[in-house]
């Protein structure tokens, strides 16, 4: 029985190997016929690549040779150099035509100019009959137009390379758009999209140390600030944004009173969500700004702690960390606005994710004297940590100012400022605190 099964085996390997032996000849001839058919396309492909090459070459050749062609090319220069063109003025013994002022497609005569004493005696019934001898193709006709058409596209789009070509600076070009703004009656869309471009440039002379034109770029964009389209006033806080770059720039949105226009668009209601986002973002921005942070309108400081004091608004803890930032860079502006007083009560009903923020503000202030003096000592901390000695507070909201006012201890104790503060006027907090793990409330003991 044993030999009747291995030669079974035998039987059925030798089987398995020749149907592989089979698949491995058929997947060889696969491959050499595909391989085969790939070359065949690839030198067809080729000939007619040569051929067509050879044919748009004569195509040209032809093209370039014609008087119609030449006068679309000088079109095409004209609109990417309008400046360079007026002042050049033409050596060679070819009559040069006159630069059409129609629109492209429509028909314009070219009177003949004169050429020097070499054809005056060809007439004018002579030339009409050259003229038609040479009919211009309607392709041609469509690539002259279409090529006119692009140049006056990128003109208008004002790329940066076709400023380096045509030889503009950046500042000239965003003079030019400033005066296109002021003189130039457009659609919202179209103002937009000069307002984006204007912001590039302002980064790009920013970028190669050039002088920004700050004074005109928002005497230029201010009367934009009351416009009624929503989505232009957002455009325009952005392109003063892109300008707050020094001291001076923001001394200059001061004088010229578009802090009540920014005051305007933060207190708006969360239907324009865009343009209060681009208002926090250029309060931000000057509070960046070296030394900026002491010279920033009260008015814009008090429109932020006056979002930072509803609980209910999107943007309340952005405003809540520009003013621990303010605060930071310029004590004297937060406790002008108020903003001290937001942060600290921010520290007992606000957010446990922001409250370590919040704390590490106010142990900054502890830290210096100068800014030491700004705290009321035994009142304003003390009111961050109330919530223990607290025997009323009951609910969800009760423990939630409990984990703010333990994160709050937590980092007080943790840090010399903080430790010493809760240690002073004869450890005063720290009895408070201890005496609190003797509640009857088990929140209260829990929270520690």
């Amino acid at each position: 029985m044993s030999a009747v099964v291995e030669e079974e085996e035998e039987e059925g390997q030798e089987e398995r190997q020749q149907q592989q032996q089979q698949q491995q000849q058929q997947e060889g001839a696969l491959i050499s016929q595909h391989r085969s058919q790939t070359a065949t396309s690839q030198t067809i492909a080729a000939s007619f690549a040569d051929q067509h090459r050879q044919t748009t070459t004569d195509q040209q050749h032809r093209r370039a040779s014609s008087p119609e062609n030449m006068h679309a090319q000088e079109l095409e220069i004209v609109a990417f150099f309008p400046k360079s063109m007026e002042s050049t003025t033409t050596t060679t013994d070819r009559p040069v035509p006159q630069r059409s002022t129609s629109l492209p497609g429509q028909n314009s005569t070219h009177p003949p100019a004169e050429d020097g004493g070499h054809n005056r005696s060809r007439s004018a019934s002579t030339s009409k009959p050259m003229r038609s001898m040479m009919p211009e193709k309607g392709q041609a006709r469509r690539q002259r137009d279409e090529a006119v058409r692009n140049a006056m596209v990128h003109v208008q789009r004002i790329d940066i390379s076709d400023m380096e070509l045509a030889g503009q600076t950046a500042k000239e070009e965003s003079e030019h758009i400033l005066h296109k703004l002021a003189h130039e009656s457009k659609g919202g869309k179209e103002r937009i999209a000069l307002f984006a471009t204007l912001a590039k440039l302002i980064a790009t002379m920013q970028k190669h140390g050039e002088t920004v034109p700050v004074e005109a770029i928002l005497r230029g964009v201010r009367p934009f600030l009351n416009d009624r389209v929503s989505e232009l006033r957002a455009a325009t806080l952005r392109t003063i944004r892109q300008a707050m770059i020094h001291r001076e720039a923001i001394q200059l949105l001061k004088d010229l009173q578009i802090d009540l226009f920014i005051v305007q668009s933060m207190t708006r209601d969360q239907r324009y969500e865009w343009e209060r986002e681009q208002a926090i973002k250029l309060i931000r921005v000057c509070v960046e700004v070296p030394r900026g942070a002491e010279i920033i309108p009260e008015s814009i400081l008090r429109a932020m702690v006056a979002i930072a004091e509803q609980v209910d608004d999107v943007y309340r803890n952005l405003c809540l960390e520009t003013l621990c930032e303010l605060a930071v860079r310029c004590v004297k502006s937060a406790v002008r606005c108020g903003g001290i007083r937001i942060v600290l009560n921010a520290l007992m009903d606000g957010q446990h994710s922001l409250s370590e923020s919040l704390v590490l503000t106010l142990l900054y202030l502890l830290d210096a004297p100068q800014t030491r003096n700004y705290l009321r000592p035994g009142v304003d901390v003390e009111m961050s940590i109330s919530c223990f000695t607290d025997g009323f507070s009951r609910g969800q909201t009760a423990i939630e100012r409990m984990k703010n006012a333990s994160t709050t201890l937590k980092h007080l104790i943790r840090s010399w400022p903080g430790l010493l503060y809760v240690c002073a006027n004869d450890m005063g907090t720290a009895k408070s605190v201890v005496s609190a793990l003797n509640s009857p409330l088990e929140e209260t003991r829990v929270s520690y």
